[in-house]
């Protein structure tokens, strides 16, 4: 994971400091478990990863078990959600990161 650039991308889009350092928390405890985030997102822009954070309310009314290895104390659904949605800001960074002018260019570009 890039993440000095993912923390300085997340402040530039206006997360406060506690957000960015859960969804850097989260991030780190998903490659733990499911491998480097920057390999699988070069490989399938990450589709494998979010197969195993899936869990469905449908999974959960049924009692289905955690798809992701990952081990969650409290509510699984709403934990695995949460795992999804800092990956998908972390594939926005990247995304963002490898465009022709990354976000942080077009910042200072900007303050300039």
């Amino acid at each position: 994971m890039k993440e000095a650039g993912f923390r300085e991308w997340m402040a530039s889009e206006g997360l406060v400091p506690s957000s960015v350092s859960t969804r850097i928390s989260d991030l780190r405890r998903v490659e733990k478990h499911l491998g480097d985030l920057d390999e699988a997102y070069a490989q399938d822009s990450c589709a494998g990863i979010f197969e195993n954070l899936t869990y469905t309310a449908a999974d959960q009314a049924v009692g289905k078990p955690n798809p992701s290895g990952i081990e969650i104390d409290g509510n699984l659904y709403d934990g695995l959600s949460g795992y999804k949605s800092s990956l998908t800001a972390y594939m926005r960074f990247l995304k963002a990161d490898s465009g022709p002018l990354r976000q942080a260019d077009r910042i200072r570009a900007h303050v300039a």
